[in-house]
């Protein structure tokens, strides 16, 4: 199970560098011809990351919860607790490019 989320993780982080790079070419190319074609694939590139920060998230809660100790267990809650706080800032600012 953890083989097959580190798989997932490994997937969403190749396909977040795989769609900033086709955004980083596309801006070079030219082939953003409107700020519709721009604030599409920002707001795909902010989903791909917001899907990578769910799965660590997620990662962190199940850290915490098989954690041998109280502190670990609290260090792994509060870096949740950060993906949570940036998940939230990712919301609001996909919410600008509508």
């Amino acid at each position: 199970m953890e083989k097959n989320k580190r798989k997932k993780t490994a997937e969403s982080l190749t396909d977040c560098g795989a769609l900033a790079q086709e955004f980083a070419q596309a801006e070079e190319d030219g082939a953003l011809h409107s700020m519709a074609d721009l604030k599409q694939k920002k707001l795909e590139e902010l989903q791909s990351q917001m899907e990578l920060f769910a799965v660590v998230r997620a990662h962190h809660l199940k850290l915490a919860k098989d954690a041998a100790n109280d502190e670990t267990a609290n260090i792994h809650l509060e870096i949740a607790a950060l993906f949570l706080q940036v998940m939230d800032r990712y919301h609001r600012l996909m919410k600008n490019y509508h």
